[in-house]
């Protein structure tokens, strides 16, 4: 895998199903106007735990990655642990952004 392979495939788990497709579902059927206020309440959470991370790849002069931040921080056995929990995580949000777009019906992918 080259780095548009992972850039994309980080970029296709986070952005998938579970954002856009599981969320707009259960906004429509259970939450009703009361999903504008938590999205905004989770965009407010998310912009805020971007800020730990910033001070975190300031800290460290290398590229960041969770390899070598762990590595720098814990040592090599927590890193490779670190880097191998997120390969599984990677692998896990790709199979359930596969199952949840499997589920739609294709009248949900044509525009009318």
């Amino acid at each position: 895998m080259n780095l548009f392979d992972l850039v994309a495939f980080g970029v296709g788990c986070t952005v998938g199903s579970g954002v856009f497709v599981l969320a707009g579902m259960a906004a429509s059927e259970y939450a009703g106007p009361a999903s504008s206020v938590s999205y905004l309440l989770a965009g407010l959470v998310a912009s805020l735990s971007g800020l730990p991370y910033a001070e975190l790849s300031a800290a460290f002069p290398l590229d960041g990655s969770t390899y070598s931040y762990a590595y720098i921080a814990l040592g090599e056995v927590f890193a490779v642990i670190s880097s191998l929990c997120q390969t599984l995580e990677y692998g896990a949000a790709g199979a359930a952004v596969a199952r949840s777009a499997s589920a739609l019906p294709v009248s949900c992918y044509l525009h009318r």
